[in-house]
């Protein structure tokens, strides 16, 4: 049963540069039979504008002569990584320092001048969610981003969701010492009665049983992720794309490997810290270059030393315990620019004129819009709230169900703005109505194959709410120019009068 999950948007003016001749030429080939239709992802849809990816394509073999950059990011601190728990392809979330450390990363780039063509990620919501903050914070939140379960974290198999001081009390500190460095060992393989068997988990249906692990060694992790290495992520290096992977500590273990031509003994001693980008950069025959702030044996080079942001987080939480009136920073919500903030305080004094002159109140409620509110779902002409019984519903899941969403509500909205193409974020209130529309498609039980969304970041950003609210945020996205929102030429960003018309103030 295929669902499939439309979010229709405005804005971003953007040219096809990132569109290279890799994509081309590997659109037509049978990609390596390791890796699923699923795990497509969205990647050969994504560039199927033939005659445009041509022209482009042609422009790009004389622009980029060398190749691109890779940027590697293991995700930011989970929950069970916060609590010493073996984690392995149990879906933890991040936790706040986590975050934290994701959005420093994605600065660091963005000061160093680094331009991320294409994100992988694995199907695990902590390195998700973290290539989701990087792209945003590094305003590149309509690149393309693939989502493959060959980067998953090792399978820990019977460890998995057990506390590691607690297990290395029972077996002893060396043998859990051998489970998690040792390049072949493995953990005793996960049972079907487990309270985290992965193998009927929804986001791995497309592969088949013996693919999904019941318990891995570093080795059988490592060997996994060099199908999508060779069939994606050389390839695109080599046609100069700068390519950002952000994965686990040990997947990620296996591309350094591969790239570096370390031994066994070597990569074991190789530690990938959290939210710290490491970069390598390639020469023509793609040999990596020593980097200025590489540590042998690798040469790739972190942009950071390990730990200087987590002493930076913990003195932050020193002051405000300690500190009267100190408060902790949190830049989650985008800035504003000047006019939409002036505009915005502007529109705050006249509804605070308004209601000290009595003309509204914090009470009035606003007409019935002319259009479907953000946020409004509809399922053919059938909007899922009007479904009046139960067994109506369960007859209307069975089939192929189209789902239209429009985005949450933008800051410009809100102040009569005309938008368009013009990249507005989303405000508070459209967050808020993007996590109310989630909760109810869960409610209903509605499940999604499939999400196809603009280029513009306040629906991307909508359908991340959305997939979030759902648990589902392993689902491909499909992100396409032609669901932009029209395009209102010399009116955009210009202020509405309330009648369709600029005033140009």
């Amino acid at each position: 049963m295929v669902y499939l999950f439309v979010i229709a948007f405005f804005m971003v003016n953007y040219t096809n540069s990132f569109i290279s001749r890799s994509r081309i030429r590997n659109r037509d080939i049978k990609i390596n039979n390791a890796i699923s239709d699923f795990e497509d992802d969205g990647y050969s849809h994504t560039f199927k504008e033939s005659r445009v990816v041509k022209f482009f394509d042609k422009i790009n073999i004389l622009k980029r002569k060398t190749p691109g950059t890779l940027i590697l990011v293991r995700h930011g601190e989970s929950e069970w990584n916060f609590n010493n728990t073996f984690t392995g392809w149990v879906d933890v979330d991040l936790c706040e320092r986590g975050r934290r450390e994701i959005e420093h990363a994605a600065r660091i780039l963005l000061a160093s001048g680094y331009d991320i063509d294409i994100t992988y990620t694995s199907r695990l919501k902590r390195a998700i969610k973290s290539s989701w903050i990087l792209q945003r914070e590094g305003n590149q939140i309509y690149r393309p981003l693939y989502k493959s379960w060959r980067l998953n974290e090792r399978m820990y198999g019977e460890l998995e969701g057990l506390s590691k001081p607690d297990i290395a009390s029972k077996l002893g500190e060396d043998v859990v010492q051998q489970f998690r460095n040792g390049l072949f060992a493995k953990p005793p393989p996960m049972k079907e009665n487990h309270p985290h068997w992965h193998k009927t988990e929804r986001k791995y249906a497309d592969l088949h049983p013996d693919q999904i692990p019941v318990t891995e060694s570093l080795q059988d992790t490592m060997e996994r992720t060099l199908p999508l290495w060779y069939a994606r992520i050389l390839p695109d290096l080599e046609n100069g794309k700068n390519v950002m992977v952000v994965a686990h500590a040990n997947s990620l273990r296996g591309i350094v490997k591969y790239v570096d031509q370390l031994s066994d003994d070597q990569i074991r001693k190789v530690a990938i810290p959290n939210g710290i980008p490491l970069v390598y950069k390639f020469d023509r025959n793609m040999k990596p270059i020593v980097q200025e702030f590489a540590v042998p044996p690798i040469s790739g080079g972190f942009l950071e030393k390990k730990g200087l942001l987590r002493d930076a987080l913990a003195k932050e939480q020193e002051l405000a315990k300690f500190v009267p009136g100190y408060k902790m920073t949190d830049n989650r919500a985008p800035p504003l620019d000047p006019l939409l903030r002036s505009l915005t305080y502007l529109d705050l004094e006249h509804k605070l004129s308004a209601l000290a002159s009595g003309n509204i109140s914090f009470t009035q409620q606003p007409a019935a819009p002319a259009i479907p509110p953000a946020g409004t779902m509809l399922s053919g002409a059938l909007s899922l709230g009007a479904v009046k019984s139960a067994r109506e519903e369960s007859q209307i899941l069975k089939k192929p169900v189209m789902v239209i969403i429009r985005h949450g509500k933008t800051e410009h909205n809100k102040l009569g703005l005309f938008t368009g193409w013009e990249d507005a974020p989303l405000a508070e209130e459209g967050r808020e109505e993007a996590r109310a529309a989630g909760r109810l498609l869960k409610a209903h039980g509605v499940e999604f194959d499939m999400v196809y969304t603009s280029w513009l970041s306040r629906a991307i950003e909508t359908a991340w709410i959305l997939m979030n609210q759902m648990d589902s945020v392993w689902l491909p996205i499909v992100k396409t120019w032609r669901l932009n929102e029209r395009m209102y030429g010399c009116l955009d960003p210009h202020e509405s009068d309330g009648f369709g018309l600029a005033t140009h103030r």
